[in-house]
């Protein structure tokens, strides 16, 4: 069984929120955002392999683990082979670790790096995009709208506005008395609503 489309989304958004963070990229933070975000999105695709293969569902501390090493024991138990398969990760595990330190602005990668990272996030995740494409038959397009319906399971966070200058009204946003187009959502020219109760689609797109 392929990893699941909200998997695949939730590691393209990595890849995606990444690649905006590298167009600032004489910004030193601006590039460790965007490596942190390239790590995750290996960390991310190595977890849903070992989700996929394992035929028991993994323990929570493999699926909650930062740490690269573990991880790819965890990744070569299940699908062998996976570490001669992906050195780079393997020669830069202990790195990859650290790179979450990265958030806090104590450590610091160079662009030459970030673009190395991106280079290898992109590849590990469309190998196991193509691997979804090709068990389902479907193309690129069809994965969000999988992950779209799959996301009704989310469990759904809401914050307490009573105290913002920022309401929500109505599942729109408001800013004071103007009203703003930030409560609009944007899902690409092939993306298409899948059509469901109000009350079940309402959860996580409002």
């Amino acid at each position: 069984m392929a990893v699941s489309a909200k998997e695949l989304e939730v590691i393209r958004a990595d890849i995606m929120i990444a690649g905006t963070a590298m167009q600032q990229k004489d910004n030193p933070i601006m590039v460790n955002m965007a490596a942190y975000h390239f790590a995750q999105a290996i960390e991310k695709s190595i977890k849903a392999i070992i989700s996929e293969k394992s035929v028991e569902p993994p323990p929570q501390e493999t699926m909650y683990a930062h740490n690269m090493e573990h991880l790819l024991f965890q990744a070569e138990r299940v699908s062998p082979n996976f570490i001669q398969e992906h050195m780079f990760i393997a020669d830069n595990a202990q790195t990859l670790s650290a790179f979450n330190g990265l958030r806090y602005g104590d450590k610091c990668v160079s662009k030459a790096d970030a673009f190395v990272l991106m280079k290898n996030a992109k590849d590990l995740f469309w190998e196991i995009e193509n691997a979804y494409m090709k068990e389902l038959g479907v193309k690129q397009e069809a994965i969000a709208d999988h992950a779209h319906i799959q996301m009704f399971d989310a469990t759904r966070l809401s914050l307490d506005d009573k105290n913002s200058t920022w309401k929500k009204q109505n599942g729109k946003n408001y800013h004071g008395a103007g009203k703003a187009d930030h409560g609009k959502k944007s899902y690409g020219k092939h993306y298409q609503k899948p059509k469901y109760q109000k009350e079940q689609y309402d959860k996580c797109d409002d």
